[in-house]
């Protein structure tokens, strides 16, 4: 039975690995394409889901390197439940760890206002113009980047110096048992919500 748990932890370290290179090849085309884009055309013409849309596509080529790609190559091989390929160190999981969550929350987010922007243009009907306002500008291309960063922020400061927990089988996750990483999550998410 053991043989097989390790295989099976084995193919889920690496399926990952192989759908996040698959993931990050298709953002950095993506990239490419609305880069020269803006090259040719210049930034005021390039509309405002091309915009999203890369601001969408670099968060999700950093959160495929660091969360899939490197995966459990960065997790320290002594922490627990032995993950398969594990070479890290304390530092390397932290670093993931940070680099992930905010990568994956921003382009989360990117995705968010992706739609949103599309539900304003098509059911609202506003214009490309009125979605080009520094208000919508810093909201739709500003918050994700804000958030993701606000959201780790708290853990990077204020968390206790207590060693990750292996998550998802394929990357660290910090954790906390901090009272005041739990309320600068709490005041994050109203000032999140208020912001919207």
């Amino acid at each position: 039975m053991a043989p097989l748990q390790d295989s099976l932890n084995l193919a889920i370290v690496i399926i990952p690995k192989v759908t996040g290179s698959i993931s990050m090849i298709a953002s950095a085309f993506i990239t490419r394409s609305v880069i020269q884009k803006w090259r040719k055309r210049g930034l005021a013409s390039l509309p405002m889901k091309s915009r999203l849309v890369l601001s969408m596509s670099v968060a999700d080529i950093g959160s495929s390197i660091f969360g899939h790609i490197l995966g459990t190559w960065l997790v320290p091989a002594s922490i627990d439940g032995n993950p398969p390929l594990a070479a890290g160190n304390q530092a390397t999981c932290n670093m993931q760890s940070f680099l992930f969550e905010f990568l994956l929350g921003a382009g989360c987010f990117s995705n968010l206002f992706l739609a949103i922007s599309y539900w304003l243009l098509i059911c609202r009907g506003k214009t490309e113009k009125t979605l080009k306002q520094w208000k919508y500008q810093i909201i739709f291309l500003g918050f994700p980047w804000v958030y993701g960063i606000s959201t780790n922020a708290p853990k990077s400061l204020f968390a206790k110096n207590s060693p990750p927990a292996y998550k998802n089988l394929w990357f660290c996750q910090a954790t906390s048992g901090d009272d005041i990483v739990e309320l600068a999550y709490a005041v994050i998410w109203c000032i999140s919500i208020l912001m919207l």
